[in-house]
């Protein structure tokens, strides 16, 4: 008689606080998409916050300048995994960042706490954005 083991399938991460990242050059859709379906998301996937900014002036640590790339901040009301939220930007999960874990320390942090840093740092307004030389950037509203 043959046993078949079931592969474990891994669960993947999950938060309420999470962040897609991406160069210009490497996206899947245009902005005024990705607006669009964060839009959506409000009403289908519960997305209660959400921010996005372009960062073109990040330096690269030679002299020279990263390649310009959007945050995308988004705070939903309940805990979301990276790949149903990666489907929505059509990209994959790797482009998704938990929020709610410290990426320093590997600790959890509160979804208020992670909410305030996440957002903080589109501007490069967090501590350790600053310590780092960052550029800091003006937030507008589009």
């Amino acid at each position: 008689m043959k046993v078949q083991e079931k592969a474990k399938q891994k669960t993947p991460p999950q938060s309420a606080v999470l962040e897609y990242e991406q160069q210009v050059k490497y996206m899947k859709i245009t902005v005024e998409e990705m607006q669009s379906r964060l839009e959506k998301m409000t009403v289908t996937k519960g997305l209660k916050t959400w921010a996005y900014i372009l960062h073109d002036l990040d330096t690269d640590g030679k002299g020279g300048l990263k390649a310009p790339h959007y945050h995308v901040i988004m705070i939903f009301d309940k805990r979301k995994d990276i790949n149903s939220i990666a489907k929505q930007f059509d990209d994959e999960p790797e482009r998704v960042i938990v929020r709610t874990k410290d990426p320093k320390t590997g600790k959890r942090q509160s979804i208020k706490t992670a909410s305030d840093n996440a957002l903080a740092y589109l501007c490069h307004e967090t501590s350790g954005a600053k310590a780092e030389g960052k550029t800091r950037l003006s937030p507008r509203k589009s």
